[in-house]
């Protein structure tokens, strides 16, 4: 786990929705995003997502050969549980 990568998701987050934040761990990994880097740092990074949905938001099209969640069913999936929705 690479403590600088959790930091940079947690300064980008307010206000990246949870596609920005997967693309921008995709470009700080050597490997890429895969389903267990994406799960393990949203969940170490953004603990009050509940594992079950990221879980479930590992049905994106990106992680599937053909078909999976789209960008906006995954974003309406785990935008409800960042720590920064409902602020004003």
């Amino acid at each position: 786990m690479n403590e600088a990568i959790i930091e940079k998701l947690r300064s980008a987050g307010v206000g990246s929705t949870p596609v920005e934040l997967a693309d921008l761990l995709g470009s700080s990994l050597p490997g890429g995003l895969s389903e267990g880097a994406f799960v393990t740092y949203l969940h170490v990074a953004f603990p009050e997502i509940p594992i079950r949905y990221l879980m479930e938001a590992t049905e994106w099209h990106r992680f599937r050969k053909e078909g999976g969640l789209s960008d906006a069913e995954v974003s309406t999936l785990l935008e409800p549980h960042l720590p920064w929705r409902g602020r004003d």
